[in-house]
């Protein structure tokens, strides 16, 4: 029979934890959002490090393929590239994985190209655990 092993205070776990402070960020792209950059969250910190984006496709695009990078000024495809893992004609959620820690205050940016698409929207997330 197994038994009981907590409770457990904050105070057993590593300080050094890069995960102990996580954050999500959001922005919301439809096909009427012009082309261009779009920020992803405040300006962060240096050490700061970016595990995962999510690309929740809410209502299908139609009649194009747009595209979208996730990156930073200096790098626009630093950490995705839709064409290689998003499908804007179906409804459903395209998980990336990055686990960067950036080494200098950056701020993530969402390039976005609707391409002539229309009805579509969607919402990206980027998933950070802070220095």
């Amino acid at each position: 029979m197994p038994s009981f092993l907590g409770p457990y205070s904050l105070d057993e776990f590593p300080e050094d934890n890069l995960l102990k402070k996580i954050n999500i960020v959001k922005i919301t792209i439809d096909s009427s959002s012009n082309p261009g950059t779009y920020n992803l969250g405040d300006i962060l910190q240096a050490g700061t490090q970016i595990l995962q984006f999510f690309i929740k496709i809410r209502n299908p695009f139609e009649n194009s393929e747009p595209s979208l990078t996730i990156g930073t000024n200096s790098e626009p495809i630093k950490f995705a590239d839709s064409s290689e893992s998003v499908d804007f004609s179906t409804q459903g959620i395209f998980v990336g994985m990055s686990f960067e820690t950036l080494e200098f205050a950056s701020q993530i940016k969402c390039y976005w190209n609707p391409n002539g698409a229309i009805n579509g929207e969607m919402d990206v997330y980027a998933l950070l655990s802070d220095p």
